[in-house]
């Protein structure tokens, strides 16, 4: 082969090795794993709404809840009622792309409705007007509260949506027939170039009057349950706002500031999460990148002296007058009470489920409407309790969210697996005909043709027809002929104290 041959043969190769790496370059982000994060909706024992995240999120983005029905005492803290919303707001997602929201869910025992609508800015993603929970546009099926099981409904979104610069997505259900229960929510989202991050909340710890502070320490200003948060700049005399903290121990509160400790000389300066610099310009007046941003910080048995190198700015100390709102900001009183400096030790790790267990035997007849199965999972703290399920034989039984539905005679095994860790338990599942006291004979005049029932009788008689669930479709008194129109399946009609079984084809 002549040496040009050979060095043309060689670049046109490297030529489709570099168009073959642009192509999978351009097209990869088909290839992209999913991430998701889940918001669950809790109570706390000062009997206030609390979100509580696992999973990943688009890092320094945070989420807030609000429920317009505000019952949260027993179980109905998390209860959207009729004409009333339930609200989640996500903010910080620029970049990245939400794929769809599963509402984690149930309902009244027989009633229950709402509308949903996904937005990212003006920008609708997913809606769905007024409909019934057990709607297949809802769920398909009555889900009772009262059973304390929630089952999931997936909604992909009508659009992939590339989340922009400070463009907030808003979920909101409203409750329009008697009341649905909303248990959490999980975003499955593609990331940008923001990376992602646990969602867990983080542990912190004061630091006493012996204790020592650093150089890139993350901390909260804090007193007597209440941290510090954003500056009121609205105020004649800024101050910065306080917000309760649910746990010391789990801390994720997004309304707070959370200062991280830089040395500078022989003064600090308190930077948040924005990138802001804590600064006052004088005394009761707090800015953000104003004023003087440097701070002595000495730690007493009273608290951490937080003093502005201005000596006139004052000191942040905590005020809660009876006509206004508690505050943190710099006073040269002495009066009123130091803050506490609490330092961030650690971020939560999930508690993994170690052990998931099921009945190992179960039996239904096919006049049962459904079964439900609560899976134990332990320990009872596990963060996520997830759980997917799957009926080895769906012409004997269905199963969905625990809740299994008979089909056919036959054995099968429904089998429970958790999302997180891939725990496992089966369950043996036998299904036996209906026995009903009614005698089960053929009766002549009864039968299908082309997608309906057909009865045909001598004289009048009182007629019935049932699915395999027992549930009743029509009842006619004294009639003689009927064409009762039906999907695929096996019916029971009664005539007098006789049952039949039809198949319709």
């Amino acid at each position: 082969m002549p040496t040009e041959t050979k060095h043309q043969l060689t670049m046109n190769y490297f030529s489709i090795l570099k168009t073959t790496f642009i192509i999978l370059l351009l097209s990869c982000k088909a290839f992209v794993v999913a991430e998701s994060v889940t918001y669950k909706v809790v109570k706390d024992d000062n009997l206030k709404y609390v979100i509580k995240p696992f999973g990943n999120k688009p890092a320094y983005s945070y989420a807030v809840f609000n429920n317009e029905f505000g019952n949260i005492s027993g179980n109905r803290y998390n209860q959207i009622a009729k004409d009333k919303k339930a609200e989640l707001y996500l903010n910080g997602w620029e970049g990245s792309t939400i794929k769809s929201i599963s509402f984690s869910m149930c309902s009244n025992a027989k009633s229950g409705g709402a509308s949903v609508k996904v937005m990212a800015g003006n920008t609708v993603l997913y809606q769905m007007g007024a409909t019934a929970f057990n709607s297949p546009q809802w769920y398909g099926a009555w889900v009772s509260h009262i059973n304390y099981l929630y089952v999931d409904i997936a909604k992909p979104m009508q659009i992939d949506h590339l989340v922009q610069a400070d463009e907030e997505i808003s979920i909101i259900i409203t409750g329009t027939e008697s009341s649905v229960y909303i248990n959490s929510y999980t975003i499955e989202y593609e990331p940008g170039s923001t990376p992602t991050e646990s969602a867990l909340g983080y542990q912190y710890q004061r630091v006493p009057n012996k204790g020592t502070i650093a150089d890139g320490d993350e901390i909260l200003i804090y007193f007597a349950g209440l941290a510090a948060g954003d500056i009121d700049a609205a105020q004649t005399f800024p101050y910065m706002d306080v917000y309760p903290v649910h746990d010391m121990l789990d801390v994720y509160e997004p309304e707070l500031m959370y200062f991280k400790l830089r040395k500078n000389g022989v003064y600090w300066n308190l930077i948040n999460q924005y990138s802001d610099t804590l600064g006052a310009t004088n005394v009761s007046k707090l800015a953000w990148n104003s004023g003087d941003v440097n701070w002595t910080i000495a730690l007493t048995f009273d608290g951490a002296e937080i003093s502005n190198a201005t000596a006139k700015n004052g000191t942040l100390r905590f005020n809660a007058p009876a006509a206004s709102y508690a505050r943190f900001t710099t006073y040269t009183s002495t009066s009123l009470p130091l803050p506490y400096i609490y330092k961030r030790i650690k971020q939560n790790e999930p508690i993994k489920a170690t052990s998931l267990t099921i009945p190992e035997t179960l039996t239904l007849t096919l006049c049962k409407d459904t079964a439900i199965i609560r899976p134990a999972i332990l320990p009872q703290s596990a963060t996520d309790k997830r759980t997917s399920w799957k009926s080895s034989d769906e012409a004997v039984a269905t199963v969905r969210d625990g809740i299994i539905t008979p089909i056919g005679v036959g054995r099968a095994t429904i089998t429970a697996t958790t999302t997180e860790g891939g725990l496992s338990a089966a369950c043996d599942l036998t299904v036996r005909e209906c026995f009903t006291a009614l005698n089960q004979v053929k009766i002549a005049g009864v039968y299908s043709n082309k997608g309906k029932i057909m009865i045909e009788q001598s004289m009048p008689v009182d007629i019935a027809i049932y699915n395999v669930f027992g549930q009743l479709l029509t009842a006619n008194n004294q009639v003689q002929h009927l064409e009762f129109a039906v999907q695929k399946g096996v019916y029971l009609i009664k005539i007098g104290k006789s049952i039949m079984k039809v198949a319709v084809e």
